[in-house]
């Protein structure tokens, strides 16, 4: 339960975690992988001793710590292999497995869920198929988990808005514009540079249980929202074209995902799927500004400390 719960959240995060250099800024990347996949396995918002994700799985009521009224708390009923949703005598634990392996199969059941709900469902469904063919090893466990979560990033984060090269406006290639642009861009990108970690945010949120500090992130998508608004201003270098609009888009799907993350202490499986969206749109952001760089060297156009556009020709010099 223990793999099933957390450990393959854990693993997830340490293969993709990566410093990304975009606002040259720490992130707390590991901090926040390990206290959500805590957040996952062990939080508990009734104290009946089963975990809000297992209590998915026997369908009981994370906000009731005695589901069937009877008594005993729904985490003591498990232990001694009582069914927590029926009153005795006739409660046995294992004759409620049989007819179901807690996967919902009706439409009402899956929209009353949210994606860690569901999730959770399907993983300790696919535990039990394991369980009942006498494969359910720790290695098994583990490598069911992990597949499943190959596609957390496609469960939950709300697409964003996809802008087209039409919606870019144009100047022209000369140095003098691609300089402009430069320091532009660069603006806008330092005065977001200028707040907290997305991630340390959601650190502190999660290592507290704190709705206050993860509201934060509520603010911090409506200035990415307002940012990619800024960006749609900046006249572009057609050389550029194609790479302003990675930054618009990318950044849209920031916005999204710092959405998602907002709601990481009701539903860790979105928030989840948020950070890991939130990553790998920075490191498309970082690649982006890598090759802006290089544009920018290749015509003569050299920031350098103090202006707003250094930030693309140190990103580029420390690539090569």
């Amino acid at each position: 339960m223990v793999i099933v719960g957390g450990v393959f959240l854990w693993n997830r995060w340490e293969k993709n975690k990566k410093d990304v250099l975009v606002f040259e800024r720490e992130s707390s990347g590991q901090d926040a992988a390990k206290i959500l996949a805590e957040t996952v396995s062990r939080q508990d918002s009734d104290n009946d001793g089963l975990p809000d994700w297992e209590e998915a799985l026997w369908k009981t009521d994370s906000h009731n710590p005695d589901t069937d009224g009877d008594g005993t708390l729904d985490g003591e009923e498990v232990k001694l292999g009582r069914n927590p949703t029926k009153k005795g005598p006739n409660d046995v634990l294992e004759k409620s497995i049989a007819k179901s392996d807690g996967v919902p199969t009706s439409t009402s059941d899956l929209q009353s869920l949210n994606e860690t709900d569901i999730f959770m469902r399907e993983l300790l469904g696919n535990y039990f198929e394991l369980k009942g063919s006498g494969n359910a090893s720790s290695q098994s466990i583990e490598k069911l988990a992990n597949s499943m979560a190959d596609d957390l990033t496609s469960k939950g984060v709300p697409p964003a808005k996809t802008y087209r090269i039409t919606d870019i406006l144009k100047s022209d290639d000369s140095s003098s514009s691609m300089r402009i642009y430069g320091e532009s861009v660069g603006t806008i990108f330092i005065e977001r540079s200028s707040k907290e970690s997305e991630l340390y945010i959601l650190s502190q949120a999660l290592s507290g249980n704190n709705t206050g500090t993860i509201e934060k992130l509520t603010q911090f998508e409506k200035e990415y929202t307002a940012m990619i608004k800024k960006l749609l201003l900046v006249k572009t270098p057609p050389l550029l074209a194609s790479t302003h609009l990675g930054f618009i888009n990318e950044f849209g799907s920031i916005a999204s995902a710092v959405g998602a993350m907002s709601n990481t202490l009701t539903n860790p499986i979105l928030g989840l799927s948020g950070v890991s969206q939130y990553q790998k749109s920075l490191k498309n952001i970082e690649d982006y500004m890598n090759y802006a760089g290089s544009v920018f060297s290749t015509h003569g156009v050299v920031f350098k400390k103090g202006e707003n556009g250094y930030l693309f020709t140190s990103l580029f010099e420390r690539s090569q």
